[in-house]
């Protein structure tokens, strides 16, 4: 089992969106995720099998892979963007193109994999 990768983020204008969805912006990109968190300061939980890799673009969420590790049916990237280490698990199968050590990459993730925790640990849901 995986643990979630957290990364601290901010809620972009501090409310939700109106239907049980905030922007969040985390790393200088924003994400979309649905939650009706109270706190400004949250963190967002990743699921490594949420973190999509691709070609590098200059507009949306990218680092550099760190290290790759060949684990039988599946590849583990470890990737930094900025300051985070963010895992990204790839099914060894459906690896699509080889990606190397140094390799700048685009990461896309997956909103189904993405959680909000209040940063203080206080927040939460609205009552």
């Amino acid at each position: 089992m995986f643990a979630m990768i957290a990364v601290a983020a901010m809620l972009c204008g501090g409310d939700c969106n109106g239907n049980g969805r905030v922007s969040v912006e985390t790393s200088n990109h924003r994400i979309t995720v649905a939650s009706d968190i109270a706190a400004t300061e949250v963190l967002v939980l990743v699921r490594p099998e949420a973190v999509r890799l691709g070609p590098a673009g200059s507009d949306g969420l990218g680092g550099v892979v760190e290290e790759i590790e060949y684990r039988g049916d599946r590849v583990e990237y470890r990737v930094r963007v900025g300051t985070v280490l963010i895992v990204a698990i790839e099914l060894a199968l459906r690896a699509s193109v080889r990606i190397a050590v140094g390799e700048r990459v685009g990461l896309q993730l997956m909103e189904e994999g993405l959680h909000l925790l209040p940063a203080d640990g206080k927040g939460g849901p609205p009552q």
